[in-house]
């Protein structure tokens, strides 16, 4: 059931962001820890999910939490549009249904932070870069695993 994709990942991140608040600030590296926080946000059971966050809350300062990807539905589907669609769920727990001709690897690059290489779930790749662009303004430069970088305004 399509309409149950985006509820259930919002659900879901909801619920590890809960985790999270009782934990030190780490999400969950398994479903299984999130069981008793999904009782009062239950899924449909119909849909599938990978976690692609393996971090903590405080790994993401600086970083729009709406911008990160917690996890993301398994099974894809073909849009109105003609073109593949997923469902993702974000670290400020919303969701979004992403549609893409790339096999979503443009999407990702720029929204799901991995640990380094050789490295299991710890720390994500971000390095914060500061520079002074104008009088009481900053800019917070990170890559993505494409080798772009992303860029965030602030005073």
């Amino acid at each position: 059931m399509a309409g149950a994709k985006p509820i259930d990942a919002r659900n879901l991140t909801t619920a590890f962001v809960m985790y999270a608040s009782d934990h030190q600030g780490r999400f969950p590296s398994s479903l299984d820890q999130v069981a008793k926080y999904l009782a009062q946000y239950p899924l449909s059971g119909t849909n599938k999910f990978d976690i692609i966050y393996h971090g903590s809350l405080d790994e993401l300062k600086g970083i729009p939490r709406g911008s990160v990807a917690v996890v993301r539905e398994r099974q894809t589907w073909i849009a109105p549009s003609g073109k593949r669609a997923r469902v993702y769920g974000m670290a400020d727990g919303h969701s979004e249904i992403i549609e893409s001709d790339d096999d979503f690897k443009a999407w990702e690059a720029e929204h799901i932070i991995s640990p380094p290489p050789g490295n299991k779930p710890s720390r994500p790749s971000v390095q914060y870069r500061p520079r002074k662009c104008a009088p009481s303004k900053w800019v917070f430069a990170f890559p993505f695993r494409s080798g772009r970088w992303r860029l965030l305004l602030g005073e």
